[in-house]
């Protein structure tokens, strides 16, 4: 696990007090603004200043607020005129933000009188991956404990509503009232029955909050549309690799009964400015008939998937929370589900929805925990995930395979008539294992334990799976099922049958930083680290429209704002456009082209670019050639386009070969070397110096079973590649860096990719490379020149506007960076329409509400190495 650098922990200062230690790498910093009428925030700067980092906080003012930060560069700016205090350690001095721009940048240090550095190579200690790493509490304490017992009389029922407060439960706790008289009854019910039961010696049944909930009641809250289908899957074998994982230092995520609304734009326009008022916990404080932990798995998965990826990727602590309630107003209208509303329904349909949809922030799209009309929610206020993915086998041993990659949202069939009393987080067992006909409950795989020590075979004592999950919405909690030693009975619950982890790319959001006056150029800029590559051809004289980088559906110059919706030229439209425009130049396009980058492509829109560089004029040069899997529209390359896009190698003879993004795994990458190997003879690569596969997850192939054979024909290839100088001449470099050699996270690498960077011997002069290190970004198309590839003078006007034309977003970004608008359609579009709405075609195949749902329906599998 990498340092966590230039992270903050977002903790009021009751909390913090005496919980920052300099011996886990962070100090304790107050910020005060102590003159002034501004807004000021902080940011992640660096030594040259920047003020443009991402913004750990949003807004402090002249209430003193304590923050834990590690050392590093800071930027403070504020909107206004202000004077900031700051204070840490023995450092105490005002910062004069008077002067406009209305900024400084600080280096906070633990030796602030010398303001010394960290040594970049400084080693600090892994944290406990076992407790939140904000140091909040992982969910509510229930008042009620493992120890809590009660008579099952009306003494013990005023006994045990004592132990909750009337805003948490807010059942009349007066004895003449007819709501007390019904929930004694069902509270001396369910106490006999726990009473009975924990003299069994099976797991502990609790006076939990159900406890005076009669069984109907808690039902409700657990039925769903899904149905098991009776069908058995083919179960592939699964490698056991003796691992456990442990994802609940990424907890908690945030209660939708603690969120905070801003006020309406009616109540700012109208000068009122109060907050809107949250009354979610007026309503979950009782009964209620909506189920909800479906849709709560779902966006849970991915908050965590989210934290997960900031803090791997960027050594950032985030908070997310995004809205179940669109999934639960909108998902079951999208499949025709009509009857009693607010049922559980399949984790797929949620996925698919936000796979093509997106999902709202929860500020811009509230929880009500009732269904209501699907609202239509700005695409810049989601979230969107690249895709999801499946076990590779419906059992224990690939949960496990799942789980290792990220937080995993999963479906279990428990019986609601036992699970009412069951809350068991503790170490020691036995844990539930009362199976139901049907799915009850969803939740996230936030744990498992089953092995004694990492690495070793030996069982511990109580294996288990720890799930997440949220029944009433508010008030997470955490419960444990067995694990059990064989695998064929291993399966308790269902839990692998429905598995789906999300798979996660995108960044959040960043606010807009105060209005200042332009940053001065500092004294100190550092020079920009100029990027390898080729010298590209010359601009041709006179100059003439040939756009280079090419992404699929980047119709951001071609179509606007004012088109209707349903008229939007898009998808493969924009190639034909695109090409149209090379056409034109037959003897020019092809033979002044810089370089080939294509990104998101289909099938048919491959075949369009082979027709049109077929009628073209060669160019004398190599042209370097990137093919790439677009975050933003979400189209991933896929084994099946593996032979065309090769073929297109006849038009270019590159001496850069790139893939970075897609789902080849092993089986894709071993297809490709064959056909490198296999023709190699046609001089496709004569000029090939750097040839690159990159989050590809070569390391996992389709079916296990088949890896050894794979790593033999694959290393072989490689071999043959490396050693035939009459095809391969100028061949330096094979990067394949970032292929899911780490899977769980740990810092070592695969005997697979030990394995590749063995393969060529060092006297054929070609050096392979299969290390894992996701924090390195990747070169640039079209950005500044101090990040990108040199195919364009990015200083010069016209040039960058060249590149820019169909790439208006760089490789893994998920939001549009240099038009300013686009990709179309989106929801104003729907404005410019005369008519009503088409009616969409029915899919050809529906799931119906009362149809059997088994895991082996498609998904939108897009295999990520970000872990």
């Amino acid at each position: 696990m990498k340092n966590l650098a230039l992270c903050i922990l977002l903790i009021s200062a009751l909390v913090m007090a005496g919980d920052c230690s300099i011996d886990d790498g962070f100090v304790e910093i107050a910020f005060t603004r102590v003159n002034g009428t501004g807004s000021c925030q902080l940011r992640v700067s660096n030594e040259a200043m920047k003020t443009d980092g991402m913004i750990l906080i949003e807004s402090f003012g002249a209430i003193t607020s304590l923050y834990c930060v590690n050392p590093g560069y800071y930027y403070i700016g504020c909107s206004k005129p202000a004077i900031v205090n700051v204070k840490y350690l023995t450092y105490n001095e005002d910062q004069d933000l008077t002067s406009a721009p209305y900024y400084k940048v600080l280096k906070l240090d633990y030796e602030t009188e010398e303001w010394t550095t960290v040594p970049s190579g400084a080693n600090k200690p892994d944290f406990d991956r076992s407790k939140p790493i904000t140091g909040k509490p992982a969910y509510p304490a229930d008042p009620t404990t493992k120890g809590s017992d009660f008579t099952c009389d009306q003494a013990g029922y005023l006994s045990y509503l004592r132990k909750w407060t009337p805003e948490m439960k807010c059942t009349s706790r007066d004895v003449n009232s007819e709501e007390f008289q019904k929930r004694l009854e069902y509270f001396i019910d369910s106490c006999e029955k726990i009473h009975d039961w924990n003299m069994r010696h099976k797991y502990r049944m609790e006076f939990t909050f159900y406890a005076d909930w009669h069984p109907e009641e808690f039902e409700e809250i657990t039925t769903t549309k899904q149905r098991y289908s009776g069908i058995k899957t083919p179960v592939p074998s699964v490698l056991e690799t003796y691992n456990n994982s442990n994802y609940r230092y990424l907890m908690p995520s945030l209660d939708p009964c603690d969120d905070v609304f801003e006020a309406t734009p009616a109540q700012n326009d109208n000068g009122q400015r109060r907050l809107e008022e949250n009354t979610l916990r007026e309503y979950i404080c009782k009964p209620q008939n909506c189920s909800v932990t479906w849709a709560f798995a779902v966006t849970t998965s991915i908050e965590y998937a989210i934290k997960k990826l900031y803090l791997e990727e960027y050594d950032q602590i985030v908070e997310v929370a995004l809205s179940a309630q669109e999934l639960i107003d909108c998902v079951g209208k999208e499949h025709g589900v009509d009857g009693k509303v607010c049922d559980g329904l399949p984790l797929v349909w949620g996925f698919d929805y936000i796979f093509e949809n997106g999902i709202a922030y929860r500020k811009f799209y509230h929880h009500t925990n009732v269904e209501g009309e699907c609202q239509v929610i700005d695409d810049e206020n989601k979230y969107h995930i690249a895709g999801y993915e499946k076990p590779v086998a419906y059992n224990k041993l690939g949960l496990f395979e799942l789980v290792k990659r990220g937080p995993t949202a999963v479906t279990l069939g428990l019986d609601p008539e036992f699970f009412q009393y069951y809350r068991n987080d503790r170490e020691e067992g036995p844990y539930f294992d009362t199976a139901f006909w049907r799915p009850s409950v969803y939740g996230v795989v936030v744990e498992y334990l089953q092995y004694a020590v990492e690495g070793e075979a030996e069982d511990a004592d109580w294996p288990f799976f720890a799930i997440e999950a949220r029944l009433r919405a508010c008030y997470a909690f955490v419960f444990r099922l067995p694990i059990r030693k064989s695998i064929v009975d291993a399966n308790i619950a269902g839990i692998a049958g429905f598995a789906i982890r999300p798979i996660v790319l995108d960044l959040l959001p960043t606010p807009e930083p105060p209005t200042m006056t332009p940053t001065p150029t500092p004294s100190g800029t550092p020079t920009p680290t100029a990027t390898p590559t080729p010298t590209p051809t010359p601009t041709p004289e006179p100059w003439f429209p040939i756009y280079d980088p090419f992404i699929l559906g980047d119709n951001c110059n071609f179509e606007k704002q004012t088109t209707c919706y349903w008229d939007v030229i898009k998808d493969d439209k924009v190639t034909e456009l695109y090409l149209a425009v090379r056409d034109a130049y037959p003897t020019k396009a092809l033979a002044h082209t810089r370089v080939l980058a294509l990104s998101g492509m289909t099938s048919l829109s491959l075949e369009l670019w082979h027709e049109s560089l077929s009628k073209q004029v060669k160019n004398e040069a190599p042209i370097d050639t990137y093919f790439y899997s677009d975050v933003l529209l979400s189209r991933g390359l896929d084994v099946a386009l593996i032979p065309r896009l090769m073929e297109l190698l006849q038009y270019t003879h590159p001496s850069r070969l790139v893939f970075v993004y897609g789902t080849f795994k092993r089986d894709g990458f071993r297809s490709m070397l064959d056909w490198m190997v296999k023709n190699a003879t046609l001089g496709y690569f004569k000029n090939l110096k750097y040839f690159q596969v990159s989050e590809h997850n070569i390391q996992a192939s389709v079916n296990v079973g088949d890896a050894a054979t794979l790593q033999a024909a694959i290393i072989a290839d490689l071999k043959k590649i490396c050693e035939d100088k009459v095809n391969f001449p100028l061949l330096e470099d094979i990067n394949l860096d970032n292929n899911g050699y780490n899977e769980g996270g740990g810092t070592g690498i695969s005997a697979f990719a030990q394995h590749l960077m063995q393969a060529c011997h060092s006297s054929t002069g070609v050096k392979v490379s299969a290390w894992t290190n996701l924090g390195r970004p990747y070169t640039k198309m079209c950005h500044e020149v101090s990040d990108s590839y040199l195919y364009y003078d990015l200083e010069d006007e016209r040039e960058r506007a060249q590149c820019r034309f169909t790439w208006n977003w760089e490789l893994k970004s998920g939001e549009r960076e240099y038009a300013p608008n686009g990709p179309f359609p989106n929801s104003d579009n729907l404005q410019y329409c005369p008519t009503e709405t088409p009616t969409p075609e029915a899919p050809t195949e529906e799931v119906t509400p009362t149809e059997e749902v088994v895991p082996t329906e498609a998904s939108h599998d897009v295999p990520v190495t970000t872990n």
